[in-house]
């Protein structure tokens, strides 16, 4: 059984209350709600918060007020359900679709790995912007991960961007608080670094970067995907 767990908090520092803001009159947590609602694949579609909310209640995991990630929140609301896999799908990302999200689960049903990563190619703006976290494949695996590359990986086709979404199987996420998070507290939001070396982090390209919300000024920029999509 396959479910999708999204990470849900209100402090987010550059654009607090995020998740609730309107993207074409819907919040930005239903959106994602919704088209991780739409996924087949999927037998349940939680959201993992520190906060009560009468519209998800019936699919709420409360989880602890306080965590350094959203991984780390997804991990304890793991134990809280009877899935044997995970789908991870950021709350600030409203343009992540069913299809991806059916695409990395294929993946790691496919290659029997503990963990895939949404992947894109990166434009050459993204390339130099430090913005926008960048992961480093060899071999068919993640390396690394980083918002500023070397100087010789600017223009590897090794070197490409990564969004919100990630799937497991149960013991690579629950395990998680176990890793070695000196990376990821190091670099805030390159959770993924917590599993490389531990587990297999398989890339899932999908053909670009959907946009999420970081800054009130991404919210028109969602609006313009979704009426070109």
């Amino acid at each position: 059984m396959i479910d999708c767990i999204i990470p849900a908090r209100t402090g987010s520092t550059r654009f607090p209350n995020k998740i609730h803001a309107k993207v074409n009159g819907k919040t930005v947590l239903h959106h994602c709600i919704d088209n991780a609602t739409q996924c087949t694949d999927l037998k349940n579609v939680w959201v993992a918060a520190d906060e009560y909310d009468d519209i998800w209640a019936q699919k709420l995991i409360k989880t602890k007020k306080i965590h350094n990630t959203c991984t780390s929140r997804v991990a304890e609301a793991v134990i809280q359900t009877d899935a044997d896999y995970f789908v991870n799908l950021q709350s600030d990302e409203p343009c992540v679709t069913a299809d991806m999200i059916s695409g990395v689960i294929r993946k790691m049903l496919e290659l029997q790995e503990g963990m895939v990563q949404c992947c894109y190619p990166l434009t050459d703006e993204e390339r130099s912007n430090i913005n926008v976290v960048k992961a480093v494949i060899s071999n068919g695996k993640i390396v690394y991960l980083t918002r500023t590359p070397d100087r010789e990986l600017m223009d590897s086709p090794n070197l490409v961007g990564i969004n919100g979404l990630y799937a497991y199987d149960l013991g690579t996420i629950m395990d998680y608080p176990e890793y070695d998070l000196n990376l990821v507290n190091a670099h805030k939001g390159l959770d993924t670094l917590a599993f490389i070396g531990k587990v297999e982090v398989i890339p899932y390209m999908i053909d670009e970067r959907t946009p999420a919300v970081d800054v009130p000024d991404d919210i028109k920029l969602v609006e313009e995907y979704l009426d070109r999509s």
